[in-house]
């Protein structure tokens, strides 16, 4: 893994062949050296790491804080830098993923069980040739599904397994993906989870009696299906269709020694996406659609009001269409011009509901962008220009607004073969208030202006060459500032679904991110591979001098937090173990001690074994999640899960075939 192929973002495709059995992948770099930050952990970094969903191998890149308020079914929000949820993009198979009402995807939703990889970046992706959407936050977290990416595979390939363990949980899928033809691909996949959630916790007051969370069960299905066909010598078509649907309870905040929670949640979400992508000479283009739609029941059979519950039912529609265009103007220079809308519908229903706003969303982004690569320094940036036009049913309308924003980013290598590289980037991005912001909860406010964010980064990367003590080596280390004005918080009320809306006005975000990832010399058979990730936050309101909240750190934001992972392998033999830490927060409200929350460290640690028999592969393995049983919160009042195992078995079967007599 070079210098040069770091600096390139190349991937280098290699396989492993094992007897009667042929393994395709790609190898990831958890550190990417160039002008914006980014890790990327591959799939073996996602198994090792004993994840379940997205939001658990989210939680090892530096910066990053993922808000979990417990439970098996309890929601999960990444912020990036304590910037918030509502910044940081989420990018599924090269288009974004929608929540127009609250702002925040919920990361507990997205399973890993077929993910390739998960990049974290900050500003924006390298990528060029992307659509406008992409370029629109502060960091993006994407998601690569492994869809069809099974080009190479000789013929068809079945893999099934399960998953179970502690508190009642089940999880078995099923895959299969193949080729039909010599220009076809296509693959299904579909898993089932479901859990009761019941782990034990210390009650809060003077007795601390072991309580069992309640109200925290959830049941879930997914299925997925992937296609790709090759149109004409560098054409592409890809289609993917989705269906999630879950039943969860919401597990409430214990307070008054009360753990008793009735309140549900019901997700049924589906979406078509497909894109074409076609390189003509020095041009490349790239058209994309999406057609998704989400619906929400929520019910709350003890709220207080006039007719004892609270019942709503939300279904957001987006249609969504992109272009976008990129050439090689010359040698060293490439200019993009990509350019998307999308058209958000939002309607609500439910008991004893009256009149609602219902709004319509119009959106469009044209983002003009630029790559200049004189020599060691490497230029890149763009401008984004946008246009928001929102329609409603009932009441006042919020303004229409029209921003344009820049970026600019540098690298710069200190000699052709220099293991340095350093990198300076400066970004303007802001966030339009949500539906829920301007028209629904207790607090809408039509007249909430957009969260605008100030960014600027400064950092350098090192690569070492192989030596006795390691065979690759590489970190970095960013030091950045981000300058929030206008800033829009949302804290929960009574339960997970309503929310306060808080304007803390300006925001200052001093940090530095720190990652590392070691591969030490084999010996023998035995390979040994160590990532480390810290940051250091200092999150401060600056609204008002004099006030009580005046430069204190932000609720929920620690000073210090990072991960170690170390993953150690013998031949058929895995063992990975990874240490997540967290210094103290304070929850919203004075500082004081009754308002802080403790710093935690937690372990977890995975041990599989592989063995090839005929032409299948098998893998037994074992997770332990909070292997020490450690009790923490991430939100006051919404105890943790304790120490879970779990076991499972997976079954990978390749067989080859002929595609000779197929038609594409």
């Amino acid at each position: 893994m070079g210098m040069g192929e770091l600096y390139a973002q190349t991937p280098n495709d290699t396989a492993c062949t094992l007897p009667a059995i042929r393994l395709t992948g790609k190898k990831n770099t958890w550190i990417m050296p160039q002008a914006f930050p980014a890790q990327k952990l591959g799939r073996e970094d996602i198994r090792e790491s004993a994840a379940l969903t997205v939001a658990d191998p989210a939680r090892l890149f530096p910066g990053t804080m993922v808000k979990d308020y417990g439970g098996m079914g309890g929601l999960k929000t990444i912020s990036v830098r304590s910037l918030g949820a509502h910044h940081s993009a989420v990018m599924y198979d090269g288009l974004m993923v929608s929540d127009m009402q609250g702002g925040q995807v919920d990361l507990g939703k997205l399973s890993v069980t077929n993910v390739e990889s998960i990049g974290l970046y900050q500003a924006q992706p390298p990528d060029l040739l992307l659509p406008a959407r992409a370029f629109a936050s502060a960091s993006v977290l994407s998601i690569q599904t492994m869809g069809t990416d099974h080009a190479n595979m000789p013929g068809t390939r079945i893999q099934t397994g399960f998953r179970a363990g502690s508190w009642g949980f089940v999880n078995p899928m099923f895959a299969i993906s193949g080729k039909p033809g010599k220009k076809y691909v296509h693959a299904l996949q579909a898993e089932y989870a479901r859990a009761d959630g019941a782990y034990p916790f210390t009650a809060y007051d003077q007795t601390a009696d072991k309580l069992k969370r309640q109200n925290s069960d959830i049941q879930n299905h997914r299925i997925e299906y992937d296609a790709s066909v090759q149109t004409g010598d560098s054409g592409r078509l890809r289609v993917k269709l989705y269906h999630y649907y879950s039943n969860r309870g919401l597990p409430g905040s214990v307070i008054f020694f009360n753990p008793f929670s009735r309140q549900r949640l019901t997700d049924n979400d589906q979406f078509i996406q497909s894109s074409w992508r076609k390189q003509i000479r020095k041009t490349a283009l790239l058209v994309s659609a999406k057609y998704s739609q989400t619906y929400k029941k929520y019910i709350d059979p003890d709220f207080l009001n006039a007719q004892g519950k609270l019942e709503n039912r939300f279904r957001e529609r987006e249609f969504y269409v992109s272009g976008a265009l990129r050439k090689e103007a010359a040698q060293n220079l490439r200019l993009s011009l990509s350019s998307d809308f999308f058209h958000t519908r939002l309607t609500r229903s439910g008991a004893f509901l009256g009149d609602t706003a219902n709004p319509i969303r119009n959106s469009s982004m044209t983002h003009l962008g630029l790559q200049w690569l004189p020599g060691r320094l490497q230029v890149q940036g763009g401008l984004l220009g946008t246009y928001i036009s929102d329609k409603i049913g009932r009441g006042r309308a919020a303004k229409d607004i029209f921003r344009v924003t820049p970026t600019v980013g540098l690298m710069y290598r200190h000699t052709d073969t220099s293991a340095w590289t350093f990198r300076l980037f400066y970004k303007t991005v802001f966030r339009a208030p949500t539906f829920n912001d301007l028209y629904y909860t207790f607090v809408g406010n039509a007249s909430l202006r957009p969260e605008t964010v100030q960014q600027i980064n400064a950092g350098l990367a090192w690569q070492g060459r192989q030596n006795g003590i390691w065979s690759d080596l590489v970190f970095s280390v960013d030091i950045y500032g981000n300058r929030v004005t206008d800033k829009i918080m949302a804290v929960p009320r009574q339960n997970l679904f309503q929310w306060s809306m808080m304007n803390v006005g300006r925001v200052q975000v001093l940090g530095i991110d720190f990652a590392a990832d070691v591969r030490w010399k084999p010996l023998g058979s035995w390979a040994v591979r160590q990532r480390l990730a810290y940051g250091y936050q200092r999150a401060t309101d600056m609204t008002q001098p004099g006030s009580a909240s005046y430069k204190n750190q932000l609720p929920y934001t620690p000073e210090h937090s990072g991960s170690i992972s170390t993953s150690i392998r013998h031949r058929w033999l895995t063992v990975s173990h990874q240490a997540l830490f967290s210094s103290l927060r304070y929850r919203p409200g004075d500082q004081v001690a009754e308002n802080r929350l403790e710093g935690w460290l937690i372990q977890d640690v995975r041990i599989s074994m592989q063995k090839v028999v005929a032409k299948s592969l098998h893998e037994v393995f074992v997770e332990c999640s909070n292997a020490f049983d450690t009790e923490y919160e991430i939100i006051r009042f919404y105890p943790m899960p304790g120490r879970q195992v779990r076991f499972g078995y997976t079954f990978t079967l390749d067989t080859k075939q002929s595609t000779t007599n197929h038609k594409p």
